[in-house]
């Protein structure tokens, strides 16, 4: 309570924006400081003036405390106009005691162009010093002419003359320091606002770019939402950008940006504000408007603006634009929702392949939450051994026997029960989590190689090797390994985006596995991008059919034309063709007639675990010609 108390009778300047400001939480102070003096020292002033018959000095003290109260109570009043009015008040009671009680008054025509300085400028003080003074010699002179000094020889006028310059000289001194003070004080006071402007600059406005910072951006929608108002709001990301930095550097980098930046501006125009929100990240707000159509249009126009090259130093950038929206106020209600769900939709197009725009939708949550659930409950299913390899035989046409088998991931939550590896893999490889997980791959399927030629049914086995596995530092030697443990029995798959990625160390590694006595399968042959004349130059030893180009024989006339020249070309490059999800025996033998000579699926078999898988083959291989174990166990062939 007592605290709550000083700080209303004496507030303490703050950190104000201006002079101006500190000045009045001064005057304002002084008004509380008075008005309690006035109360605890005013009254028994009055009383002892009263005891000693001194009239006008009682009267003099009430009107200060009346006056003093009216000025504290009168906050409304004009700034300067309080200040003079308590310029003037100090002024009178000076006067009154230099009249009734002699030089006490100095105190009080010292303070005034003091204050002055302090609350107004040196101007004003000069002026007041200057009255002050003349008005302390000659009422002082007037009403106590029988005041002398000895060394003046009874001289009056000359001795009030000594005390006035006396006065006046210390009034001076006490101005000049008060003056230096205020000078100093807006000295730093200007500099700290420089500094504020600064930092402000830099906390609402991006150097690089010139647009608003998401700091900005963020007050920006807080003051939207406020209001009521309705808007959409886009994020705007630019697609795989680490790899321009990676290539130009930072400065490079950098510099497209800014480039990029000028462009959203000019395709935007007064349709929206942008601003930029981090690295390659952008946000738009569409004020007025949840219309999908408008919506689009304006992202559309603003990716179509990007796809023109960026010069850099000689050097030709191209960038690609993925846009995520979402609206006030009928896909969220605050700020950190609003673009919480302008990500969610953003997401929703980079794991399409990006270079799209898509909206919020309520589906899309569920499907975060999933992601967020795989990403923990992933990293508790390899310490909890709660992944199995399953096997799926690769069936020569001819002889109907097993010439080797693929190893598949398969993940059995407790709870869950079998989660498909369509939904696991995906954010296996998003988190890196891929390869700690292909360790355990390979060294599971190096040991089931290894029990089958212990068994004396020497089998080959080919596991997946994804593109985020290939940066794994330890992939080279923990894959020696492995073969070594399975007696050189081991193959890798590899899909076409792990050719073309790296072309240049996707080649190394074939050829260090092929060294290392693996077999390189392509899988999914024909639903990549790699050109003939990559395959060509790839040591390859397989090129697996896709099940999409399977599933349709038969059925349309393109497709068996595509397997035709798919087969060619497995013929022209000296590739064993293996044909994946073969279901039907109609497929089976149009496939023979095509040449196919090696099938997978579930005619056949579906995948196992390696304790089944051991059974079947243990039946499927009976009876095997030493030429039979010899082929199956050939890396030339699978």
């Amino acid at each position: 309570m007592l605290q709550n108390l000083r700080q209303r009778l004496f507030p303490v300047p703050n950190h104000s924006d201006s002079l101006r400001e500190w000045r009045e939480q001064l005057l304002q102070s002084l008004l509380n400081i008075a008005l309690i003096l006035g109360v605890l020292a005013g009254v028994p002033s009055i009383m002892l003036s009263v005891r000693e018959s001194l009239w006008q000095v009682a009267a003099a003290d009430l009107m200060a405390i009346l006056w003093i109260a009216k000025l504290w109570h009168g906050k409304d009043m004009a700034y300067r106009q309080r200040t003079y009015q308590l310029f003037t008040l100090m002024y009178i009671l000076a006067m009154v005691l230099l009249v009734y009680i002699d030089q006490s008054s100095q105190m009080y025509l010292m303070a005034i162009p003091v204050l002055a300085v302090l609350l107004l400028n040196m101007r004003v003080a000069a002026w007041i010093l200057t009255i002050n003074t003349l008005s302390f010699l000659f009422v002082g002179y007037l009403s106590h002419s029988d005041y002398t000094l000895v060394a003046f020889n009874g001289n009056r006028f000359l001795s009030w003359g000594i005390i006035a310059v006396n006065f006046f000289a210390i009034s001076v001194l006490l101005t000049i320091s008060c003056e230096f003070l205020i000078l100093s004080f807006e000295s730093t006071l200007q500099r700290q606002h420089e500094h504020a402007r600064h930092l402000r600059a830099m906390l609402y406005t991006d150097s690089m770019t010139g647009l608003p910072t998401a700091n900005a951006q963020h007050e920006r929608i807080n003051a939207l939402i406020d209001a009521g108002t309705a808007f959409s709001l886009m994020v705007l990301n630019l697609d795989g950008f680490r790899l321009v930095n990676n290539n130009l550097g930072a400065a490079g980098g950098n510099a497209i940006l800014a480039q990029v930046a000028k462009i959203m501006r000019s395709a935007v125009g007064g349709r929206g504000e942008l601003a930029r929100a981090s690295g390659a990240e952008f946000t738009l707000i569409v004020s007025h408007t949840h219309e999908q159509a408008q919506l689009r249009a304006l992202a559309k126009r603003v990716q179509t603006r990007l796809e023109r090259p960026l010069p850099f130093q000689g050097a030709i950038v191209h960038v690609a634009l993925s846009v995520g929206i979402s609206r006030f106020p009928i896909d969220a209600y605050s700020t950190d929702e609003i673009l919480r769900k302008a990500h969610v939709a953003l997401q929703d197009v980079i794991a399409q392949g990006g270079r799209g725009i898509c909206s919020y939708e309520s589906w899309m949550d569920a499907n975060q939450q999933e992601q967020v659930w795989l990403d923990h409950h992933l990293r508790d299913a390899l310490e909890k051994n709660q992944f199995a390899l399953y096997y799926q035989p690769k069936i020569l046409l001819e002889s109907g026997r097993a010439t080797s088998v693929e190893g598949l991931l398969r993940w059995k939550h407790p709870q869950r029960g079998n989660i498909p590896p369509d939904q696991f893999i995906p954010r296996a490889e998003a988190t890196g989590l891929i390869i700690p997980i292909g360790r355990w791959v390979l060294e599971t399927a190096a040991r089931q190689a290894a029990d089958w030629v212990a068994q004396g049914r020497p089998v080959r086995v080919a596991i997946n090797v994804s593109i985020r596995q290939l940066a794994d530092p330890e992939l080279i030697h923990r894959l020696g390994e492995a073969q070594a443990l399975a007696s050189g029995l081991l193959d890798i798959e590899l899909t076409e985006s792990c050719l073309i990625a790296n072309e240049k160390e996707s080649l190394e590694f074939v050829k260090q596995c092929h060294a290392m006595g693996f077999g390189v399968h392509l899988d999914d042959f024909g639903t990549g991008y790699s050109s003939l004349s990559r395959l060509g130059s790839m040591p390859l030893t397989v090129i697996k059919l896709d099940r999409a180009f399977i599933s349709p024989i038969g059925k349309s006339q393109k497709s068996d034309a595509l397997l035709k020249a798919m087969m060619s070309i497995g013929k022209e490059l000296r590739l064993r063709v293996v044909a994946e999800g073969v279901e039907t025996q109609e497929q089976a033998d149009y496939l023979q007639s095509l040449g196919v000579r090696y099938a997978q699926g579930w005619l056949y078999a579906r995948a196992m675990s390696g304790q089944d898988c051991d059974g079947w083959l243990e039946i499927n291989l009976e009876g095997r010609t030493p030429e039979e174990v010899a082929a199956s166990t050939f890396v030339g062939l699978l």
